[in-house]
């Protein structure tokens, strides 16, 4: 095992072979990460260093009503950032989408929604006007995209 801000080279075990020890494993000493990579959608928690030690992590927060995907944070390793990390989109509605789908919200009186990644927006048709059926009127928000349905 190494000490900390090394890392081992070769197999961590040496092996008896008819009396003799084989194996090759050294510790040297991990090269540290520059800057952390950007989040799109989202940022560290913190103010960015120009250097991180092996191992140092760096926790990340995604913009409001946007939704982390993975871990909330990446680690240096040996010179390299490691985790996956995604901020999802949120889907916005609008009063112009509304207008050309006839649609009212459902549940809501406002002219706008925000929702974030995987909420339902619940529709109704607008007074003397029909679904069409093709799309349903409970819609789920992934990754910025929602199919509307359509009233005529």
């Amino acid at each position: 095992m190494c000490q900390q801000y090394y890392i081992m080279e070769g197999e961590p075990f040496k092996t008896c072979n008819n009396g003799e020890w084989t194996g090759e494993m050294r510790c040297h000493l991990a090269a540290g990460c520059e800057r952390p990579p950007v989040l799109a959608n989202g940022d560290t928690t913190t103010s960015a260093k120009p250097r991180y030690e092996h191992n140092e992590r760096v926790d990340y927060t995604c913009q409001q009503y946007y939704i982390m995907e993975g871990e909330p944070y990446q680690t240096c390793n040996n010179g390299e950032w490691t985790g996956e990390i995604k901020c999802l989109k949120p889907c916005t509605v609008d009063r112009e989408l509304l207008i050309a789908h006839n649609l009212a919200f459902r549940h809501k009186g406002a002219d706008k929604l925000y929702s974030a990644h995987d909420d339902v927006i619940a529709f109704r048709c607008v007074t003397g006007t029909r679904h069409d059926g093709r799309v349903g009127m409970r819609q789920k928000c992934n990754d910025g995209v929602m199919d509307l349905p359509t009233c005529h």
